[in-house]
């Protein structure tokens, strides 16, 4: 069950780009510098993992929202903003960028 909602999660509600979210956000009303400083923000993200002493190689983030950023948890609620209209039989509660199916 926990692998078809995160396949079809995937597959119908999280943008696969980062264009697709900026396209969203302007369907709910985010224009002019806004819109604009949300979009150079997701521009050219670079992220890596470090854990212990090893570092992973350094990637551009083209997909979802930034981690372990202050930005991340809206941007994230954005692309899930229309969770509530997708008939999942479940009940769905939210928080931050945390989301439970029951």
């Amino acid at each position: 069950m926990f692998l078809f909602i995160q396949l079809m999660l995937n597959e119908l509600l999280i943008p696969s780009n980062h264009n697709l979210l900026l396209a969203k956000m302007k369907r709910l009303g985010f224009r002019g510098k806004i819109l604009n400083l949300i979009k150079d923000y997701l521009a050219d993200r670079k992220q890596f993992v470090k854990i212990n002493d090893y570092e992973s190689d350094l990637i551009t983030i083209q997909f979802g929202v930034p981690q372990g950023s202050n930005l991340g948890p809206l941007l994230f609620v954005i692309m899930l903003s229309d969770l509530q209209f997708i008939n999942l039989h479940a009940t769905i509660i939210e928080f931050a960028d945390d989301i439970l199916l029951i």
